[in-house]
């Protein structure tokens, strides 16, 4: 368990300014060491499967998927499909549009080369880091999906959408996988395949998905790893908990007070705004009228 010194250390080290949220009618708060809180739902376990949306609880037996990048514009071609909403939102744009129906040219070439070159990524990451490959192998996604996807062909639109979101999922854990080996891990033999990839990610690799802490297990080593990788850190924080990650005695600034502020200035400009223009519409007219009078 983390002790309040080291706490308190920490966020002076690494001047960190949490800040927190109150979801309606919720008895937490969501309390983030780094970025502003995201929506996190504590009930329902269902809303993760949104991997790039909200952050991941720590489940040790998956720890790569809190590196899993967040939704981003700034993306190479080949993966705008992959790390933009577009295959949740509109996987009828990857689709012919006449039946039978089956994958247009464009985005079957994009889905194709991107699985292609992580699946191969990811052959890499097991040479490179043996001990990673040995306990995780298991675990993530063996190639095939892009291949039947590519084949289908059907009457109904619909039935492609299961498919293309397994398929984006499993991408997405290839490339939290990489970024977790990459960031946390000594390899035995360099890529540099590995090593470009992350170099092309850019501003994306830097923007992860996060995590949600427990803070009555988390190890100050654990949450500093955290903090050296750039994972976002966030935990809730009950009405009745105490200790160290107390949002108070954190000083941390209550972003809902911050947004009822900066809402209550904007309707002040904008009043403000309609009173100078009610004021120079009367002025003018006063002129217009004092004009014509002497006329």
């Amino acid at each position: 368990m983390i002790t309040d010194a080291q706490l308190t250390t920490l966020c002076s080290e690494r001047r960190l300014e949490p800040s927190f949220t109150r979801p309606p009618s919720e008895p937490y708060r969501i309390v983030s060491l780094t970025v502003p809180p995201t929506n996190i739902d504590a009930t329902t376990r269902a809303d993760l499967k949104h991997w790039q949306d909200v952050p991941d609880y720590v489940d040790p037996s998956r720890p790569w998927r809190c590196y899993i990048p967040r939704v981003s514009k700034e993306v190479a071609p080949q993966f705008v499909w992959l790390l933009t909403r577009l295959a949740y939102n509109a996987p009828r744009d990857f689709l012919t549009k006449a039946k039978p129906f089956e994958m247009n040219k464009t985005y079957a070439m994009q889905v194709g080369k991107a699985s292609i070159q992580l699946f191969s990524l990811l052959n890499d990451v097991y040479t490179s880091y043996p001990l990673l490959a040995q306990q995780f192998r298991r675990l993530l996604p063996s190639d095939g999906k892009a291949g039947v996807l590519m084949g289908m062909r059907e009457s109904e639109s619909y039935r492609f959408q299961q498919p293309l979101l397994d398929l984006h999922l499993d991408l997405l854990d290839i490339i939290g996988f990489i970024i977790y080996a990459h960031r946390g891990h000594s390899p035995a033999s360099h890529s540099p395949a590995i090593a470009t990839f992350i170099s092309n990610l850019g501003g994306v690799g830097d923007s992860l998905r996060g995590v949600i802490i427990r803070t009555a297990s988390i190890t100050i080593q654990e949450l500093t790893t955290y903090l050296d990788h750039h994972v976002p850190v966030h935990y809730l924080w009950y009405d009745n908990d105490e200790g160290p990650f107390d949002p108070v005695r954190l000083n941390s600034v209550d972003m809902d007070a911050r947004l009822r502020e900066e809402h209550s200035k904007s309707r002040m400009v904008i009043r403000q705004e309609k009173q100078d223009k009610k004021r120079t519409k009367q002025q003018t007219a006063a002129k217009q009228g004092g004009s014509q009078g002497r006329g």
